[in-house]
């Protein structure tokens, strides 16, 4: 803005908005109100974010498993040639219903 007078490149409405006119300066006292759009992206900011984000849901998913499946002994029973599992030797099973009977 310089001699009262606001310079880009723009679009003038009317007072309904269903008119515009292309711009690129109008005086100040013309000027109603004004919105400036923009879209700045941190490149830097974004993949950290993401990394970040990637890392912690890998690491929750992991920790979930092994809480999960990996947080009491499993017994197994040996016939003929093969294993079998019977169960698992918990007080308290985190995942009771899915324990063979």
């Amino acid at each position: 803005m310089a001699d009262n007078v606001v310079r880009g490149n723009g679009q003038r409405f009317d007072l309904t908005l269903e008119n515009s006119v292309s711009v690129t300066e109008i005086p100040i006292e013309e000027i109603a109100a004004m919105e400036s759009y923009q879209t700045p992206v941190s490149v830097g900011a974004t993949t950290a974010a993401s990394a970040a984000s990637t890392i912690g849901i890998t690491a929750a998913a992991l920790v979930g498993v092994v809480l999960i499946f990996g947080s009491c002994p499993t017994v197994y029973s040996f016939d003929a040639d093969s294993a079998s599992r019977r169960h698992f030797r918990c007080a308290t099973s985190i995942a009771s219903m899915f324990d063979p009977r």
